[in-house]
């Protein structure tokens, strides 16, 4: 199963961040407001390739979890037999998969070489749980709940099996 990008929800988000920082440079002619004004312009900027991208950003299948250098799941393969348990995370109104792994050090240190040693430091103590949002991403996180329950019910966790 393929996870894209939803082309429409990255688009609303880079308009609204453009109107914000519009909005921003007209109310705020200070220092702070032409800051915030180059932060949001640069998340726009930084997100415009997402929408020529037309390969999954996130892939299930029967080897594991696949996820792609596009935004911040750079994990690589997460195959099943790394994955303890899988639940679901809420975080205000966004769902995001937590998945326990076996090993957090060996996929912390996959980021680490992709984003570089600055990271490192984020990476000191890893959870053992790496989190995949589904917020800019067609079809939705119940499309992946759905595969999970029919090809790998041993891996749900307590959130997941309730539903």
């Amino acid at each position: 199963m393929d996870f894209y990008s939803s082309k429409l929800k990255l688009l609303l988000v880079q308009i609204f961040l453009t109107l914000l920082s519009v909005l921003l440079l007209t109310l705020l002619r200070t220092t702070i407001g032409i800051i915030l004004s180059l932060f949001f312009i640069l998340l726009v900027i930084k997100t415009l390739p997402d929408l020529f991208v037309s390969t999954p950003v996130l892939q299930f299948d029967l080897n594991g979890i696949q996820t792609s250098n596009q935004r911040n799941n750079r994990f690589g393969l997460i195959s099943w037999e790394d994955i303890v348990k899988i639940d679901v995370g809420v975080f205000i109104f966004n769902r995001f998969l937590m998945i326990e792994v076996n090993d957090p050090e060996k996929f912390g240190s996959r980021v680490i070489a992709d984003k570089g040693k600055l990271l490192a430091l984020l990476f000191q103590d890893p959870s053992s749980y790496i989190s995949l949002s589904f917020d800019l991403m067609t079809p939705s996180i119940d499309k992946a709940i759905e595969y999970i329950k029919s090809h790998h019910p041993d891996k749900l966790g307590g959130s997941i099996a309730k539903t």
